[in-house]
């Protein structure tokens, strides 16, 4: 018997792979990939206080998130002591989502333990719109393909606070200031050729969480802490196909 074999050198056989129904589905993620990821047997380790990706013991700095091969330096909110804070890009940009733990291309250098790599959706399937409205947060969207299906742009917004739910329903820790959560997002595609794609997505996140919780000098005494947090986050990409005669190459400079 004579059996053949491929063998194919890339990052994405070398990586557990998810999609982001997948992400928002597992139960207590909150819609955070990393989150998702940490059920995956034999990957990521289990740190329920901490948000972010730990590997091989090591710390979420470690792990990097890359999006259209440009590293994402904050993935989530601001830290909070004891509570992991939720992620500031929606799993439903990302077309693959690929989880390495080795092996993986120079590209990733910056991953020390890991690199977890998202490709965002080079065009919508059509035009939609979208609105949610809650006691407790509120968002509004949409996304418009152009006619000739070359070209598309879509902004988003959600807000949400849970201080009036927190004075109805106490909450341990003590939450004197919200959680309060601002996010807002806008893209645009064009497809230029045939292979070619070029991308734009900017994110802006607000937060401002307080707690107070309990001393560990004194059982009649409060620890409050109160952190406010803003961030943006640019990514402009462009991918193409060339012909088969073309090469790349790279070329480094060094400023003094």
């Amino acid at each position: 018997m004579v059996s053949a074999g491929t063998f194919e050198a890339s990052d994405k056989a070398k990586g557990a792979s998810l999609s982001p129904m997948d992400a928002v589905t597992v139960a207590g993620t909150g819609g955070d990939i990393a989150n998702a990821l940490r059920f995956f047997a034999g990957l990521p380790q289990q740190v329920g206080d901490k948000e972010g990706l730990f590997v091989r013991g090591g710390t979420s700095e470690e792990t990097k998130q890359f999006v259209d091969g440009a590293l994402l330096p904050y993935p989530n909110y601001s830290s909070v002591p004891g509570i992991p804070q939720p992620a500031r890009l929606n799993p439903f940009l990302f077309k693959g989502i690929l989880f390495n733990t080795g092996g993986y291309s120079a590209l990733y250098g910056d991953a020390l333990s890991s690199a977890l790599i998202l490709e965002t959706v080079d065009l919508p399937d059509q035009s939609s719109a979208s609105l949610h409205i809650f006691p407790q947060s509120i968002g509004a969207g949409f996304q418009d393909l152009s006619k000739d299906q070359k070209s598309s742009y879509g902004v988003n917004t959600n807000y949400g606070n849970l201080q009036w739910y927190n004075r109805i329903v106490p909450q341990a820790p003590d939450f004197f200031q919200g959680p309060e959560y601002l996010e807002a997002d806008a893209n645009f595609r064009i497809k230029t050729g045939k292979t070619g794609m070029l991308k734009f997505y900017t994110n802006y996140g607000y937060n401002k969480v307080g707690l107070r919780t309990a001393d560990l000098d004194s059982t009649n005494l409060l620890s409050s802490f109160l952190t406010k947090g803003r961030n943006s986050y640019n990514n402009i990409s462009y991918r193409r196909v060339f012909g088969n005669h073309w090469k790349m190459g790279r070329c480094s400079c060094v400023q003094l």
